[in-house]
């Protein structure tokens, strides 16, 4: 909620909008460290940071091969911990489908971008990234393979 409110926020005042992202919650994962006494300290030095920008430019200096070692440290805990999500239950053939197809196609198109160089026109936004493929493809796999489960549907609708 308090994240809505903040990009709402900025939208309606003209800035830039202030998202929370995965790094952080990988980050938490990975040191344990969870309270909200960090998250205050953390916001009062970006308040500080935000009236000084010399200081700011000063610990924004970061050699390239220690970004590099973060990135990796980071996503590493990223997919561990998105799959310690998705298989904390028994993964079904519909999940695996779910899961393993969009995995599939955008791993292939990642190492083999070639094997789609044929893709009709209205369709290469799609192909454009791996990220965007899989994606694309989990949600409308996820949708496709949800129809005939024989769960009942969330939304009701009163005939009267």
């Amino acid at each position: 909620m308090a994240d809505a409110i903040a990009v709402t926020a900025s939208g309606v005042f003209g800035g830039v909008a202030s998202d929370t992202s995965a790094s952080n919650v990988a980050l938490s994962n990975a040191t344990g460290a969870t309270s909200r006494w960090i998250g205050f300290g953390a916001g009062g030095l970006f308040i500080l940071l935000g009236f000084s920008p010399k200081l700011s430019a000063v610990l924004s200096i970061m050699p390239t091969p220690v970004m590099g070692a973060i990135i990796v440290f980071v996503a590493s805990f990223m997919i561990v911990s998105s799959l310690q999500i998705i298989l904390s239950s028994k993964p079904d053939t519909r999940k695996t489908f779910v899961i393993g197809i969009p995995l599939i196609f955008g791993l292939s198109l990642q190492a083999v971008p070639e094997l789609y160089a044929q893709v009709v026109p209205w369709l290469r936004p799609l192909f454009g990234s791996a990220l965007t493929l899989a994606t694309v493809l989990a949600v409308m796999l996820n949708l496709l393979l949800r129809i005939g489960d024989g769960k009942p549907n969330e939304a009701s609708f009163n005939h009267e």
